[in-house]
Order: structure tokens, then C-alpha cells, then sequence
């Protein structure tokens, strides 16, 4: 009788641990999916962030230039003055 107990819950045991690998199984897989899918638009979002820094350096660069290039017109306006008097 013993045995017999001992024989049905072995195989039944087996039955139950084999489904839950297996619902863990999907579980890490769709895990792993979503962090996958996480990891992805958090390398959009930095990507659009150092666009967007490099749109802001490139623009301020350009306005140091302008600037440099106004200051030399000026330094050269001003020259040119004193060359005349």
C-alpha cells in the first residue's frame, strides 16, 4: 500500500515540477523581452538626447563664431579710426 502511495505521487512529482519549469521558463522568456524592449528605448531616449546636445553645441558654436567674427569687424572698424585721425 505504501508503495504504491509512494509510486503515484513520484511520477506525479515529476508531472507538476516539469510544468512549473516550463511556466518559468516562459515567464524569464517574456522577462527577458520586456527588458530587452526597456534596454532599446532607453538607448532611443539617449541617442535623441545627445542629438539634441550636439544641435546645441554645433549652434552655439556657430554663434561663437559669428560673435568672433563681429568682434574682429569691430577691433578692425576701430582700428581703421585710429589710422584716420
Amino acid at each position: 500500500m505504501i508503495w504504491t502511495i509512494i509510486n503515484t505521487i513520484g511520477p506525479l512529482t515529476v508531472i507538476v515540477l516539469c510544468l512549473y519549469s516550463n511556466y518559468l521558463q516562459k515567464k524569464s522568456q517574456s522577462i527577458s523581452r520586456q527588458t530587452l524592449k526597456e534596454i532599446d528605448e532607453y538607448y532611443k531616449t539617449m541617442s535623441n538626447a545627445f542629438n539634441a546636445q550636439t544641435k546645441f553645441n554645433d549652434s552655439t558654436v556657430n554663434n561663437i563664431e559669428r560673435h568672433e567674427e563681429a568682434i574682429r569687424i569691430i577691433v578692425n572698424y576701430i582700428k581703421a579710426g585710429e589710422n584716420n585721425v
